[in-house]
Order: C-alpha cells, then sequence, then structure tokens
C-alpha cells in the first residue's frame, strides 16, 4: 500500500519529539510521500515552584507564549527535512486528542507517528485510526493507563475480597 501522507505528531518532551520526527521522516522517505509535522501546544500552566521548602526558595513563572515556543521548535525541527520530502507545519492546541480527531476525520493521511502515549491516549483515536484503516506509528514504550492493584483475598474465605 502507497502512502500519500504521513502526519508525525511532535510531543512535548525534547527526545520522544526527536525521535517521532526521525521516524516521521524516514517513513515518508521510504513512502515517497507528503510529511506533515504538527506540534503539540499546552495550554496556559500554573507558576512552578521550585525548591518550595527550601531556604532561597523561587517561583519560576511558566512560558508565557506556550504558542510561540511550540512554533519555534517546530520551525527548528523543519529544518532537518531532508529536500526529496515535502513538508507541511501544523500547530495543534491544547486537546490534542480532539484535534487529531478532527485532522484524521479529512480522511487525508494514511499513517500518524506519534508517541505511544499520544496514539493509545484515547478511545475515539484508537476507533479513528481502525475505521479509517490509518496506520499508526508508535514511537517509543507504550504509556499503559494506570491500573488499580488487585485486592488481595481474604484469609479466611481465600475469595478475593
Amino acid at each position: 500500500m502507497s502512502m500519500r501522507n504521513v502526519l508525525g505528531v511532535l510531543g512535548d518532551c525534547e527526545n520522544e519529539l526527536w525521535a517521532t520526527f526521525d521516524a516521521a521522516v524516514e517513513l515518508a522517505e521510504q513512502e515517497h510521500s507528503r510529511l506533515t509535522l504538527a506540534k503539540t501546544c499546552a495550554g496556559p500552566s500554573t507558576y512552578m515552584w521550585c525548591l518550595p521548602y527550601a531556604f532561597g526558595s523561587f517561583c519560576a513563572p511558566p512560558d508565557p507564549e506556550p504558542a510561540v515556543t511550540a512554533a519555534r521548535l517546530l520551525a527548528r525541527a523543519t529544518e532537518f527535512v531532508p529536500v526529496n520530502v515535502s513538508v507541511t507545519t501544523l500547530m495543534l492546541g491544547p486537546d490534542t486528542g480532539r484535534e487529531l480527531h478532527r485532522l484524521l476525520q479529512t480522511g487525508a493521511y494514511d499513517a500518524v507517528v506519534a508517541v505511544g502515549s499520544i496514539l493509545h491516549g484515547g478511545r475515539r483515536l484508537r476507533r479513528d485510526l481502525r475505521q479509517l484503516e490509518v496506520r499508526a506509528v508508535p514511537v517509543g514504550p507504550v504509556i499503559a493507563p494506570e491500573r488499580r492493584p488487585a485486592r488481595p483475598p481474604d484469609r479466611v474465605t481465600g475469595l478475593p475480597a
């Protein structure tokens, strides 16, 4: 199956961003397809306290313009795309799952390359990938949702509590 468009979703962590970038570029080169690099953009955050209980603690302000920072990272990543791969860029809003759902519903993408936690994060996104027959290429470990540990059996009856 030949792919026309590959969507690479670049996350916020620097290591994951470049691992996703490398995998997306490699897939686009192999398939001779167009690459769309999309960057996640977190919404406004609260102040981050550094060493709150230590003498001389301070409060580091959050990134005042997360969209500007994300756009700069996206532009920097675009500089490293090989010349033989056509590339477009896209900024995603703070709700990554909803934005990816909207993009996949257009039917323009044949593959999505992203960190496993993004690809396996929502039921709606997994359903869209399956129904639209979009190839999902997870990068890095798949982070399973937290599960509550099983309770030990009752000491008297031996049955699960």
